[in-house]
């Protein structure tokens, strides 16, 4: 009875084995061009004279923005000189709309022209103050540009940031420029006329916010966004895009087992492994193939070949 009980408990042993699944992870992308602080735009643009910079605060837990933007500098005879502003000012709002990225500040100097008067409330040392200045033409100095943020994975979109008005007030949101190819956003039908008011139930300030809201989501997770669609303010649930899903080991005890990376650099196969010698096991790293029958005969090819690849092609060959 005892030798059945371990003769059933090894052939379950070799029937189960091992199955792995996993995913590569790719990396995010910004939009070339894109930068954490304000750069130099048209001579017919509107104009301040501000260099304002994002305030990062950290801890041990988590990196997170701290309101306001910070003046790096200020442009000789100005509006925001004769106004007042100094280096080392942080610059809390402005027309009442809270400032935390600099995509938001180009956004809202987008939406001013030359002549308009531009209120800001200033903070230095522990004292608030609410500065008002005329918005000039030009001037050679530096102004802020609307940056466009895209993400090239979990939403695959592009967006970028803009004031809009909602119920009477004015506020930030991220307006879509594009959907990149196999975007979740297809299934809501987003075009270029959808504005995103919102995530996860939280407020979204412009691009640079959503597209932070999809770097920290999973691959394949249901987020819930608000929207407007035909000017009205929708909610809808959308599942975010996740690459396939790659074998990466497949065994069964002493019969065979194979092993590969997620990015398909490198594979191993093994067939009848009895652990001192096996009947033939066939590895691939890169181009380089190896060949081995019973552990003593050995065949390779592809040892430092060399390939032309074209741009956005692979250089992983299936096994």
């Amino acid at each position: 009875m005892t030798t059945r009980r371990l003769l059933a408990g090894v052939g379950c042993f070799l029937m189960i084995g091992c199955v792995q699944w996993e995913q590569p992870v790719p990396a995010l992308e910004r939009l070339p061009g894109t930068s954490s602080s304000t750069a130099e735009g048209p001579s017919n643009a509107a104009f301040v004279g501000l260099e304002l910079e994002e305030s990062l605060a950290s801890s041990l837990e988590a990196m997170s923005f701290e309101p306001g933007l910070s003046v790096v500098s200020v442009a000789k005879g100005s509006p925001a000189q004769l106004a007042g502003i100094r280096r080392g000012d942080r610059v809390v709002s402005a027309e009442g709309v809270e400032l935390e990225r600099v995509d938001q500040w180009g956004a809202l100097l987008e939406a001013r022209g030359a002549g308009d008067t531009l209120t800001l409330t200033v903070e230095r040392g522990s004292g608030l103050r609410d500065v008002a200045l005329t918005v000039a033409a030009g001037g050679g100095g530096v102004l802020p540009v609307p940056i466009r943020h895209r993400e090239l994975w979990k939403g695959r979109l592009e967006a970028r940031s803009e004031l809009i008005q909602v119920a009477g007030q004015e506020r930030m949101a991220a307006r879509v420029v594009t959907l990149l190819p196999e975007s979740p956003f297809e299934s809501l039908a987003w075009t270029s006329d959808t504005v995103v008011l919102g995530a996860r139930g939280q407020p979204v300030a412009g691009a640079a916010e959503l597209v932070e809201v999809l770097a920290r989501s999973e691959f394949g997770e249901e987020v819930e966004f608000e929207f407007l669609d035909g000017g009205q303010s929708t909610t809808a649930t959308v599942e975010l895009w996740a690459p396939p899903r790659h074998l990466t080991r497949l065994a069964v005890p002493i019969l065979f087992g194979y092993q590969a990376t997620a990015n398909d650099e490198e594979t191993e196969f093994t067939l009848l492994d009895l652990w001192i010698f096996s009947l033939f096991q066939y590895e691939r790293e890169g181009q380089t193939r190896s060949y081995r029958f019973l552990r003593w005969f050995e065949y390779q090819s592809g040892v430092g070949e060399l390939l032309e690849v074209t741009e956005g092609a692979s250089t992983g060959d299936a096994p």
